[in-house]
């Protein structure tokens, strides 16, 4: 068994390429699995390691049980 593996770093949307892709690869050969993974491009300013945890007054509320 072959596994072939394609990265590939676009910054246009690659949603038309993955269907081109996924139908000229079963047409070529027969596949047993087939998956992907799409990173989604995000702000690089944002904070995506934490950052904030702590819960405002109001939000400590809300999320009280009794």
């Amino acid at each position: 068994m072959y596994r072939l593996t394609l990265t590939i770093h676009t910054q246009t949307d690659p949603h038309d390429l993955l269907y081109l892709l996924h139908a000229k690869i079963k047409d070529t050969v027969k596949v047993e699995k087939m998956d992907y993974s799409l990173l989604s491009p995000r702000p690089t300013t944002d904070e995506h390691h934490g950052g904030h945890t702590e819960l405002d007054p109001s939000q400590q509320e809300a999320t009280e049980t009794t």
